[in-house]
């Protein structure tokens, strides 16, 4: 009866340990930088690529980090294998305009993220099972000499 309750127990711990499933829970943390900054706030979301039976996760940046801690994994069924991975965020642009809701104004924000990075993003990751960190470096979309002259031409 000991050496099974043994077996049960050890057996509770794997699981526990590893997550549930083949692929196995992954959780992941990491920094997100935006042309040489750290991202003072946004959102971050781990999307599984094509047959991964995991679900979407997603996470604050705050301070320029990010953190999906394993309880949140485990919850979330984040598990190994390929994931998109989309961020967005948003800066105040300095312009208001009156609240639809009330009396005052609102601070216009614009996204300034790229649609390379959220929309169409064009970040992928392989989670492996366990932790996990991945540290992400975003530029900005660089326009061509054109770009920039007939963007000019029509100001």
């Amino acid at each position: 009866m000991r050496l099974q309750a043994v077996f049960i127990f050890g057996t509770l711990c794997l699981l526990a340990a590893g997550g549930c499933g083949e692929a196995g829970t992954s959780w992941v943390s990491g920094s997100v930088v935006f042309d040489g900054q750290e991202v003072p706030s946004g959102t971050l979301r781990f999307l599984p690529g094509e047959g991964n039976p995991g679900k979407s996760a997603g996470a604050e940046i705050v301070n320029g980090h990010y953190e999906i801690a394993p309880e949140m994994a485990k919850k979330r069924n984040l598990v190994a294998g390929g994931h998109r991975v989309v961020v967005t965020a948003n800066r105040k642009t300095g312009e208001t305009y009156p609240n639809p809701e009330g009396e005052g104004v609102v601070e216009q924000v614009q996204m300034y993220i790229p649609s390379r990075y959220n929309r169409e993003t064009e970040l992928y990751v392989e989670l492996q099972p366990g932790e996990n960190s991945f540290d992400l470096v975003l530029e900005a979309d660089v326009e061509t000499d054109a770009e920039s002259k007939a963007k000019n031409d029509v100001d």
